[in-house]
């Protein structure tokens, strides 16, 4: 199934195929999903210069879920590498909920996506907000169904993405999450 060009795939199979290649027995047993699972993040691993927080994350995210709000991460990702990385970073134990699109076959700014992680929460859009630091596929997604985006413009961000986003509701230089909070908390 095709949907709008935005299709995700899942890389652990490319990994347990290489594996899967080898020619003595001993290697194929190799081969098993969490043989694999550890190649892939071998892999990750030595390919990612640095991988940290912004300061202050955790405690925004506290700060939410202290206020009633879910808190859920929907990310364009393979999952073999950021599950590996929510568990790093402390992430996997505060986040809600995780929406990754290699899980999903689909990825951001599909429509589609964000309609599940709607469904997932039992969320409507105007009860959604959308916090990004890529303009088409966080704000222009998020939009496409309905939702309300915020854009930090991180250094991370895409090279052509504005300073600030004429998508989205709010627009902040960096990941400014006492900004964010403010405006969630007191809008």
């Amino acid at each position: 199934i095709v949907r709008n060009g935005w299709d995700e795939f899942d890389v652990l199979p490319v990994y347990r195929s290489l594996l899967m290649n080898r020619n003595d027995e001993a290697e194929r047993l190799l081969a098993l999903p969490q043989a694999a699972q550890k190649a892939a993040w071998a892999f990750r691993q030595g390919s990612t210069s640095m991988i940290r927080l912004y300061p202050g994350a955790l405690e925004m995210i506290e700060k939410l879920q202290e206020a009633g709000i879910v808190v859920a991460l929907l990310s364009n990702a393979q999952s073999c590498y950021t599950r590996a990385e929510l568990e790093m970073t402390g992430l996997a134990s505060v986040l809600d909920d995780v929406i990754i699109s290699s899980e999903e076959k689909i990825r951001k700014p599909a429509r589609d996506l964000y309609m599940l992680a709607l469904d997932r929460e039992f969320v409507t859009a105007k009860h959604a907000l959308m916090v990004g630091n890529d303009e088409k596929n966080d704000i222009v997604g998020a939009r496409s169904a309905g939702i309300d985006g915020v854009y930090f413009r991180t250094e991370i961000s895409p090279a052509d993405d504005p300073d600030a986003s004429s998508y989205a509701v709010r627009s902040f230089k960096g990941a400014d999450y006492e900004g964010l909070l403010d405006y969630v908390l007191n809008a």
